[in-house]
């Protein structure tokens, strides 16, 4: 019996972290799809559906915020996951009160990615 794997759209404009985090999602059995900001992200919302967002708090042509906002209009209640690129291990949720984000993670941390992709598809 095939399970149905969690589908995970991951944003980012750092190819090694796309790559990583790719790897990494996939060896745990969860279906990915990476984007560059922007664009490649919204055609990749309206192709497929998607479980979770995980979604770099830095963009170069669009605001997080407005990433997410724009996210909660093409995708409904996709819920999403900030990456920070600060090096804390203890990123703070109240930071980001945004529609339908989740946790707040360190980006250099994959162990933390993970653990909040986990916990997430746990909840569902």
């Amino acid at each position: 019996m095939n399970a149905i794997r969690a589908r995970v759209l991951i944003v980012d404009y750092d190819e090694e972290i796309l790559i990583k985090l790719e790897r990494l999602l996939e060896n745990e059995g969860f279906a990915t799809t990476t984007a560059w900001p922007g664009r490649d992200a919204f055609k990749a919302l309206y192709c497929k559906t998607f479980d979770l967002v995980l979604l770099s708090e830095y963009l170069p042509a669009m605001d997080a915020e407005d990433f997410v906002q724009r996210l909660q209009r093409a995708a409904g209640g996709v819920p999403c996951v900030v990456m920070q690129t600060g090096r804390s291990l203890m990123p703070d949720l109240r930071s980001f009160s945004w529609p339908n984000v989740v946790n707040v993670v360190c980006k250099w941390s994959p162990e933390n990615v993970l653990a909040a992709v986990r916990t997430h598809h746990l909840r569902r």
